[in-house]
């Protein structure tokens, strides 16, 4: 299950439909993630009433089962830049996981010669 929440104050109506696409896509592909759950919060972390453009955080949780929680959060000042960062993070820190996990199996099961 993927829960996405748009909380930008700036954002465009077009790109609720694009986020979505572009997050269920990139999970429909990682599939070997193993995922149980997305949770997405994307929102405005400057306030208004500061000086330059807008800077949108995108954090994301991933749920796994049996591990707990993958959480990962990106900055950028275009939203689409910061969601797909956070989901190449994301994978990268499963993936990481899943290793050390692994590693940490094979080490307490040594060969016998």
């Amino acid at each position: 299950m993927i829960t996405i929440y748009n909380e930008a104050h700036d954002k465009n109506r077009k790109d609720d439909h694009v986020i979505r696409s572009m997050i269920e896509d990139y999970f429909e592909q990682h599939q070997y993630l193993e995922f149980t759950n997305i949770l997405v919060w994307i929102k405005e972390s400057n306030p208004a009433s500061s000086a330059g453009p807008a800077l949108f955080d995108c954090s994301i949780e991933a749920r796994l089962p049996a591990q707990e929680p993958v959480y990962v959060s990106k900055k950028n000042h275009i939203i689409l830049n910061g969601v797909r960062e956070a989901l190449d993070t994301l994978k990268e820190e499963i993936l990481r996981k899943r290793k050390k996990m692994q590693d940490r199996s094979h080490s307490s099961n040594p060969r016998p010669f």
